[in-house]
């Protein structure tokens, strides 16, 4: 049986190295293309080298019939103006440029885009100055311009296009710079959490990535808003994480039970003078931020094959 081509753009990622390392792989052809050069891509190129159609073009088959699935983005807790402009927008214009000067047939597409376009969308249809944005607005802004530059290039050369918005994506191993790993150890480690009525919207690793290879195997197109349910708020997945924990930093033995009722009280104590912290200018108020409400689920179902509850203890 002949294996059906993969192309993975930020094959080096968080999410790339997950799913690669996932048995199903093998179901495919894999090709992997990243900048960065230490996990060994197949192609080892910057998305926005004016090179990327030449590379292609010597690298793959003559009329190979690809799917790809596009993982590349740049995120990042101090990423400038620049840096979401040029890796979200310019990169992926170059890509897709580069992906019709090299010939390659293209059978599906899907895009791994970010709950972020919802407020990405509401920036695009105001006549504002990007310059005048926050590091987050623009990175809002620089989603929502790459999955309609995406979605318009589909369009035009006829590709099936899947379109998938995760929101925080977490599990066991998260690296160490992402906003959930933050969160994650603010509530297990910290003697003092913070009373929040707000909610986080998070996306399970092992959910996705199953939803992902089912996208693979479908001939469906559309979009999925990949978001596990219920959306808890920050207290209800702080209960959860530190059900079966001790209060190490205090350093006293406390049975699980006694540290709930320690961890609440001095929640609801400080909550009276306290709401939504913010502790860095830019980052750690989106642990608080509701991204819950108006979200639109698309026409693409997501499959939570593990619950929320079991998720986050398996990775907090």
């Amino acid at each position: 049986m002949i294996k059906k081509s993969l192309l993975i753009t930020g094959s080096s990622g968080y999410l790339g190295q997950d799913f690669i390392s996932d048995k199903r792989i093998k179901k495919f052809k894999v090709i992997t293309l990243d900048k960065d050069q230490t996990k060994q891509p197949n192609l080892n190129i910057d998305l926005n080298d004016p090179n990327l159609s030449s590379v292609m073009i010597k690298s793959l088959d003559a009329g190979i019939n690809v799917s790809i699935l596009n993982l590349a983005a740049t995120r990042s807790d101090y990423a400038s103006y620049g840096d979401y402009i040029s890796g979200n927008i310019d990169a992926t214009n170059n890509f897709l440029r580069s992906l019709e000067i090299a010939g390659i047939n293209i059978e599906m597409f899907i895009h791994l885009s970010s709950v972020a376009v919802f407020d990405g969308f509401k920036l695009l249809n105001k006549n504002i100055d990007t310059k005048d944005l926050s590091s987050d607005e623009i990175y809002e802004y620089s989603k929502a311009k790459q999955e309609i530059l995406i979605s318009e290039w589909c369009k035009k050369n006829g590709v099936k296009l899947k379109i998938i918005r995760p929101s925080a994506i977490f599990s066991s191993n998260q690296p160490r710079n992402t906003n959930t790993w933050k969160l994650f150890s603010l509530l297990k480690y910290s003697p003092v959490i913070f009373s929040s009525p707000a909610k986080k919207s998070l996306t399970f690793i092992k959910n996705l990535n199953d939803n992902i290879y089912s996208s693979l195997d479908s001939d469906e197109t559309g979009t999925m808003l990949a978001v596990e349910k219920p959306i808890l708020s920050v207290n209800e997945i702080q209960e959860i994480i530190l059900k079966d924990r001790k209060l190490f930093s205090f350093k006293v033995s406390v049975k699980k039970t006694s540290l709930l009722r320690i961890s609440n009280l001095l929640t609801r104590f400080l909550g009276i003078f306290v709401s939504d912290p913010i502790f860095t200018p830019n980052r750690v108020e989106k642990f608080y931020k509701d991204t819950s409400s108006n979200l639109i689920d698309g026409n693409l179902d997501y499959v939570q094959s593990v619950c929320l509850k079991e998720a986050l203890k398996k990775s907090a």
